[in-house]
């Protein structure tokens, strides 16, 4: 048997192995001297290893192929679409993609994609790139992977300055899907929503940072259609401008009536105003802007600002896990807001809200006063944090075991009992 059975492999067709097609800026060495022309001569399986070197091009992989795009790093392998274009075009749809070490930078549009296309993007930066921003997937049943990435500059007419993500095209197929690990998004801007990063789809952001983004009307920081997931991260320094929306708010995330898990993650120092013609639904959530249900799990929401209502947080129905919001202003609902006052926000166990006039918050122990918070800097780890100082009411207080497993936000081990938000104190 066993050897009728090796007689019979014998006659299957070999596995084809991955070629590399190498590129380099003067073709030496039988390499082409133009990544266009090296994406145009791989077929699916291989890899285009594209050497140090500014690559002034704009370039579409227009056939339906699965191939890797490799650089020697976003700082010595660059694309400079030198301000026309779509720098790096994925035309065809129902492809899988993987672009890494390589810089992408000076387009109309840095990364552009549409629907079914499962694309890795690691070890990049998307810098510079007007109008359309950074990257932008324009498809449904696509999945965007992004790690240890920055994108930072870009900005948007629309949505989207950094990352726009949206679900158009087919209703038959899956909403689309981002994923981001290790990356930063910082300093982009968008016109409309999601100054940093725009969703129409599923969103999860993992020991990642969104910092110093700015929107006209929602989403400084984050905008999502969809169920939003944040772990290990900072929401920071974001803002919304005072557009012309329905709703102007979410200086840091704006998640409009879905589902957001948020769990050992810092929104700190933004910040959202009213629009042009401001009646008393805009300007909410200076922090947080979410009609849907909250989860806040060893969160920190601190410094956030609205000139209206909800300086932390407008949010229900709202579930507070070993949470702290306090040094935020507004001048309704300086830490949390919401449009049901009466039972919409609960806590489970112990968390600490400085001022909770304007949200009924229910269960568990809610500790007042001022949560004595440092600065949001690198207190160590991946992300900047607030420290605990010494003598902070937040400091072990929580004694429920399943809250005190995980490490926080930095990676520092908890243990019972722990300490409120997303900074374990030593």
């Amino acid at each position: 048997m066993m050897r009728l059975l090796v007689v019979l492999l014998s006659f299957l067709p070999a596995a084809a192995s991955a070629a590399t097609v190498c590129v380099n800026p003067t073709g030496a060495g039988g390499c082409f001297p133009t990544i266009q022309q090296g994406v145009d001569a791989a077929v699916s399986g291989d890899v285009v290893d594209v050497a140090a070197g500014v690559y002034v091009e704009r370039v579409v992989v227009a056939k339906q192929k699965r191939i890797r795009l490799q650089g020697a790093g976003p700082a010595a392998t660059i694309i400079d679409g030198r301000g026309r274009g779509t720098v790096l075009k994925i035309k065809s749809p129902n492809q899988r993609i993987t672009v890494t070490g390589i810089g992408i930078r000076n387009g109309r549009r840095g990364l552009a994609f549409g629907e079914l296309v499962k694309i890795d993007i690691a070890d990049c930066a998307i810098t510079g790139n007007a109008k359309g921003g950074g990257i932008n997937g324009d498809g449904a049943g696509s999945i965007t992977t992004v790690t240890r990435c920055t994108i930072a500059g870009n900005s948007s007419k629309g949505s989207g300055g950094g990352i726009r993500i949206v679900s158009s095209g087919s209703s038959s197929l899956p909403r689309a899907r981002l994923e981001m690990v290790s990356s930063a998004v910082r300093g982009n801007s968008a016109a409309g929503v999601g100054g940093g990063i725009y969703v129409d789809g599923k969103a999860m952001l993992i020991d990642s940072s969104v910092d110093d983004n700015s929107a006209r009307d929602s989403g400084g920081g984050v905008s999502v259609s969809g169920n939003l997931t944040v772990v290990g991260s900072t929401i920071s320094r974001n803002r919304t401008l005072g557009g012309d929306a329905a709703v102007t708010g979410g200086g840091g995330i704006d998640a409009g009536k879905h589902v957001v898990t948020i769990r050992n993650s810092t929104i700190s120092g933004n910040s959202t105003i009213s629009g042009v013609d401001p009646p008393s639904t805009r300007g909410l959530g200076g922090g947080l802007l979410a009609q849907g249900r909250v989860e806040l799990e060893h969160v920190t929401v601190a410094n956030n600002t609205s000139d209206n209502r909800g300086g932390g947080i407008f949010a229900g129905p709202v579930s507070l896990k070993a949470s702290l919001i306090g040094d935020n202003a507004a001048p309704s609902g300086r830490d949390c807001d919401t449009l049901d006052p009466s039972g919409s926000v609960t806590a489970l166990g112990a968390n600490l809200m400085e001022d909770a006039t304007s949200c009924d918050v229910r269960g568990g122990v809610l500790i007042g006063g001022d949560p004595m918070l440092g600065l949001l800097q690198d207190n160590g780890g991946t992300t900047e944090t607030q420290a605990l100082l010494a003598g902070s009411p937040a400091i072990g207080v929580v004694t429920t075991a399943a809250l005190c497993q995980a490490p926080d936000q930095r990676g520092i081990t908890r243990a019972v009992p722990c300490d409120l938000g997303s900074y374990e104190a030593p």
